[in-house]
C-alpha cells in the first residue's frame, strides 16, 4: 500500500468508526508519539491501521480496476478455449466477441477490442457475460455426456 493510501485508510476509519478530532489524536499520540497522521512513518501508519481494524474499522475492497477486469476477460477466453469450450482462443476471436457483445448495450455501436473497454461499468458487463456463456457452454456439454 502506498503512503496516501494508507493515510486514505486511517482517515476512512476515523470517519467509520465515528471519532472526534481530540479522540484520533489522542489515539494517534498513544499509538506513535505524533498527533498527525502527515507525521507517520510506515510502522506507524501500519499500528494506527492494525489498532483500528481490532477496535472496528472494516476497510472495503475497491472496485476491480478496469486493467483488472481486461485480465479477467482474457484469461476467462484463454480457459474456455483450453477446456475445448471454444474453438478459437485468440484475441483476434475475443475482440470479435466483444464487439458483438458490447452492440447490445452500447446503442449498437460494439467495441472492437478488449483494450478499447475503457468504462469500468461496460467491462464488467462483458465479464459478466462471458462467464453466462461459459456456464450454459458447461451446462450443455454435461448434457451431451448423458
Amino acid at each position: 500500500m502506498s503512503r496516501t493510501t494508507e493515510l486514505a485508510q486511517i482517515h476512512i476509519a476515523k470517519k467509520q468508526l465515528g471519532m472526534d478530532d481530540d479522540t484520533y489524536r489522542a489515539m494517534l499520540q498513544n499509538i506513535t508519539g505524533k498527533d498527525s497522521s502527515k507525521d507517520m512513518d510506515i510502522t506507524d501508519r501500519y499500528r494506527v491501521l492494525a489498532h483500528l481494524k481490532k477496535v472496528g474499522f472494516k476497510p472495503k475492497r475497491g472496485k476491480a480496476s478496469i486493467n483488472d477486469q481486461r485480465t479477467k476477460i482474457h484469461a476467462l477466453w484463454s480457459a474456455m478455449a483450453k477446456s475445448g469450450l471454444i474453438k478459437d482462443g485468440s484475441t483476434t476471436a475475443l475482440n470479435h466477441w466483444v464487439k458483438r457483445m458490447t452492440e447490445k448495450f452500447n446503442q449498437g455501436k460494439g467495441i472492437e477490442s478488449v483494450t478499447w473497454l475503457t468504462n469500468t461499468r461496460t467491462a464488467q458487463r462483458v465479464l459478466e457475460s462471458l462467464k453466462q456463456w461459459q456456464k450454459r457452454l458447461e451446462q450443455a456439454r454435461v448434457q451431451e455426456q448423458k
